[in-house]
């Protein structure tokens, strides 16, 4: 079974949400906005409307109508076109921001060369696009936009519904389908696209290389300095935009070293290619073979190993290859030996607090954290746990100062915008909230989820299509999840259709074994509990009470308590292997009918789940 997923942690959360997160307002006004640059890593310029010369982008820039933006060999960036439309940007892209063609309707973006990843929400024709030779309409949809030096365009459409047209003729591609276009050529349909292959560049890659075991030459080492130290102090895209430019790898150390860095901006086939020259000498092959294997791990696809692990680099890729195992407790003893053998590499600390954390013991996760952030304090990674910390304990403003910590040493991670996203709903802050897990969903939109997080948050906005949407795109990547199983019948319940609300959630208690990839038996069976509660509550509004109470009494895990409380349910894991970071909103018991049960409004999120595989090989 193929993993949807992007990378590997394994953490749990314990959390608890007051009812300001699930009040039922509107989703988001979308249209009319001006775009604004909320990430960038690397060379990013703007050139205004009129100017001759290109300046530094800054995040939280306003783009207007006539500017351009055009990002270096490297660079990435990510734009806000509306409240529900982003907008992802590879490296070597230029751009123009073009009037819209009707009132309160959005930019038209031309996308003259490079490519672009379209994450978007917004009513049909709120969106166009152009390139040089077609134009398109975006109807709700998510696709990848890539314009050649010659004009060529391909798009690759993940969901939705797009025209793609010009002079010679247009096709309408519906989600899996792929098209390109020739100049002077009518639009062509293409072979059905490989989404994994396609957005690689949008995967997050976590580090795993302790450029200590590399044993660089002193000189090496000094002409490198600026970038190792970067490197040091956990912040990857400052060790790779000191990297020195212009410069091609000379040796196998430094080949590993490089592609390790290109890693962290997604540039795979690039690593690769530097990963699979031949290696002359057993220590940087080892390097190179773990970096392969931590890559494919990404990625989903199938790695064999066959040498035993001795290096920290090699047992932190093991770590990460366990857990899509199922095999926990392995998982965390790779990521211990990685640690103690190089206990100052603040990457082998932060996983490992990671794993702790995944086994609910937050006072020997807190330990390997401030090691791990001693070591590095500029570790998004670590910062963005961090923060998850601080909200398990309560902690919400702590908790979001340490999430936009982690935003601003690499707004490409998720998990920051997540965490935020979550603590701000939290804070009555709705709308700040939503925009926050609407740009988590499109930094990695593979990960099943973040779709149900959006999923919910769309519900709590009282836009059940939206929401039914998410959540259908969540059992697309990962039918075997219970999660999405749980929030759609919990959503179906709100809206009434409780004979398929019960399938839904039968469904969700069926998969629930499914999470044993991250969490122990005891948590499995709160999970249990939780769905059994929620079984209740639905069987009770069908008028079945003796099946509801039965039902209700295999909730024990639950604590009941007089009244209406809010209160933990269970420890919340994040998907592996991609390092979310994630708390349960809201769960109220309610005994006033004599069973523990969940407010219909304010229900809890479930935990994630990481697709594993039956046996070695195999997905």
């Amino acid at each position: 079974m193929m993993m949807k997923s992007h990378w590997a942690v394994g953490l749990v959360l314990l959390a608890c949400f007051a009812a300001g997160l699930v009040t039922r307002g509107e989703t988001p006004a979308a249209g009319g906005q001006d775009p604004v640059l909320l990430t960038l890593s690397g060379a990013v310029e703007v050139q205004a409307a009129g100017a001759k010369g290109w300046v530094a982008a800054h995040p939280n820039q306003i783009l207007h109508w006539g500017d351009q933006l055009q990002t270096g060999k490297n660079s990435r960036a990510t734009l806000r076109l509306s409240d529900l439309s982003v907008l992802r940007i590879y490296e070597l892209t230029t751009m123009e921001m073009k009037p819209p063609a009707k009132t309160k309707a959005n930019e038209v973006i031309d996308v003259k060369s490079g490519a672009t990843y379209f994450f978007n929400r917004d009513k049909p024709q709120e969106t166009q696009f152009q390139t040089p030779s077609a134009s398109g309409a975006i109807r709700g949809t998510e696709f990848s936009l890539v314009v050649r030096d010659d004009g060529r365009t391909e798009l690759a459409l993940l969901d939705g519904q797009v025209d793609l047209t010009n002079e010679q003729g247009s096709v309408q591609l519906q989600s899996g389908e792929q098209a390109t276009v020739e100049k002077g050529r009518a639009p062509q349909k293409t072979a059905v696209i490989n989404a994994v292959n396609i957005i690689q560049w949008t995967l997050y890659y976590p580090a795993i290389l302790d450029p200590d075991e590399l044993e660089m030459p002193a000189g090496l080492k000094s002409t490198l300095a600026p970038s190792l130290e970067a490197y040091g102090s956990g912040d990857l895209l400052e060790a790779l935009a000191k990297y020195p430019a212009g410069r091609a790898p000379a040796s196998d150390v430094e080949r590993v070293y490089r592609a390790a860095l290109l890693l962290a901006v997604g540039q795979v086939d690039e690593a690769q290619a530097l990963l699979r020259d031949s290696m002359s000498e057993p220590r940087p092959a080892a390097l190179a073979n773990a970096l392969q294997e931590m890559t494919a791990t990404v990625k989903g696809e199938p790695f064999s190993r066959a040498a035993p692990r001795t290096l920290t680099t090699e047992w932190l890729a093991g770590s990460y290859t366990a857990q899509t195992y199922g095999q926990l407790e392995h998982s965390l003893e790779q990521a211990r030996l990685a640690a103690a053998k190089s206990p100052g590499f603040g990457f082998a600390q932060e996983r490992v607090a990671e794993m702790e954390f995944g086994f609910g013991r937050t006072q020997p996760a807190l330990e390997a954290l401030d090691k791990s952030l001693a070591a590095s304090p500029r570790n998004a990674q670590a910062l963005a746990l961090k923060g998850f910390l601080l909200s398990a304990q309560n902690k919400i403003p702590a908790a979001i100062s340490w999430f936009d910590q982690a935003i601003a040493v690499d707004g490409g991670l998720a998990n920051g915008w997540l965490g935020r996203g979550l603590c701000r709903i939290h804070e009555g802050r709705s709308e700040e909230g939503f925009r926050d897990l609407l740009l988590a969903a499109a930094l990695e939109p593979r990960r099943s989820l973040l779709r149900s997080y959006l999923g919910k948050a769309f519900a709590n906005a009282g836009d059940d299509p939206r929401a039914n949407r998410e959540l259908k795109l969540a059992r697309d990547l990962d039918a075997n999840d219970p999660t999405t199983w749980l929030y759609s019948a919990l959503l179906k319940q709100q809206e009434n259709r409780v004979n398929e609300a019960v399938g839904d959630l039968d469904a969700s208690q069926q998969r629930n074994d499914n999470r044993s990839v991250f969490r122990s038996r005891l948590l499995l069976d709160e999970d249990r509990a939780v769905g059994s509660a929620n079984l209740a509550s639905i069987y009770r509004d069908l008028g079945m009470t003796d099946v509801s109470v039965r039902e209700a009494a295999r909730a024990s895990p639950v604590p009941a308590r007089r009244g209406r409380t809010e209160c933990s349910i269970s420890k919340l894991p994040s998907m592996a292997p991609t390092g979310i970071l994630l708390m349960r909103w809201t769960w109220t018991i309610t005994t006033t009918t004599g069973f523990a049960s969940a407010t219909p409004s304010t229900t809890s999120f479930g935990p994630p789940r990481l697709n594993s595989r039956s046996h070695p090989g195999t997905r």
